[in-house]
């Protein structure tokens, strides 16, 4: 895998400089807060997407699954141990069962030696919670849990605020992806692993991408994902093959276009580190 994605960046930088010449809209970078900023207040909960917005950061980033009577709760790991005084699996509580742990219970910036938020009154949120909260607030949505399936209830919950246009929609499992997309062809998703390798390879068979977004590291081992040759080589190319009318924003900025998953290309999310305090923030690049 790794020596396919190496010959493909080789090749794609024998076209650089006519195609980044042809790339009309220069780069926008977004700040998303990943789990709410997790090197900076408990991850996942209320006061950390409060806090990520009160240090500008755009978009907030968050995990998903779902308790034993069919609520969706946002929370990273597939239990409790790590985060919360509490043991178990996440989709063995209820909803009430979870609601009485402290979210912020094992939280320490110092090594252990301080839990500064234990106490404080800190519980794991519902996603309904946070769309009520964060009205108008551009979401990344990752799906972390795959049996029982959720596919079709996160879908409903995202209609149901309508905020389709707000949201994108991740997971690593592509079959997890599948489902949400042939449920819910109305809501912009990420491409999963596979998808990343096609989208990577040359285009020569009329490709369109599944999704709307990458997920990417900036580099693994020697390959570097994410090079203004890589970014508007597949610009121009996967740009090609889209069309759909863009939506104009306020301010005459152009957006999303009307299908959902068939944008006039992918935007880039790059997972990336700059520093100790950036940490547990990736970045977006929107194109």
């Amino acid at each position: 895998m790794n020596l396919i994605l190496f010959l493909v960046i080789l090749g794609t930088s024998c076209a650089q400089k006519q195609l980044i010449k042809e790339v009309e809209r220069p780069l926008r970078v977004k700040n998303i807060a990943h789990r709410g900023g997790a090197g900076i207040a408990p991850e996942n909960s209320l006061l950390a997407f409060h806090n990520s917005l009160r240090v500008r950061a755009d978009v907030l980033e968050l995990d998903v699954h779902t308790t034993s009577d069919g609520h969706i709760v946002v929370i990273h790991d597939s239990t409790v141990d790590r985060t919360a005084n509490g043991s178990g699996r996440v989709k063995d509580f209820t909803l009430s069962q979870l609601k009485e742990l402290d979210a912020a219970y094992n939280f320490t910036t110092d090594n252990g030696l301080t839990y500064p938020y234990r106490g404080k009154g800190i519980g794991i949120p519902t996603l309904e919670e946070i769309f009520k909260e964060f009205e108008d607030q551009e979401i990344n949505i990752e799906i972390r849990q795959f049996d029982p399936p959720m596919e079709k209830e996160l879908g409903e919950l995202i209609r149901r605020y309508q905020i389709e246009e707000k949201v994108v929609v991740a997971s690593v499992n592509k079959d997890s992806l599948d489902r949400f997309r042939k449920m819910n062809p109305d809501i912009r998703t990420s491409l999963a692993q596979d998808e990343v390798i096609e989208f990577m390879l040359p285009d020569l068979f009329g490709y369109e991408p599944p999704g709307f977004a990458l997920q990417v590291p900036e580099t693994r081992k020697i390959i570097s994902f994410v090079t203004i040759t890589i970014v508007t080589v597949n610009v121009k190319l996967k740009k090609e093959n889209y069309g759909g009318e863009k939506i104009p924003k306020s301010g005459g900025e152009e957006s999303l276009p009307q299908a959902a998953n068939r944008p006039p290309f992918p935007s880039l999310l790059l997972r990336t580190c700059f520093s100790s305090l950036t940490r547990s923030f990736f970045f977006s690049l929107s194109l």
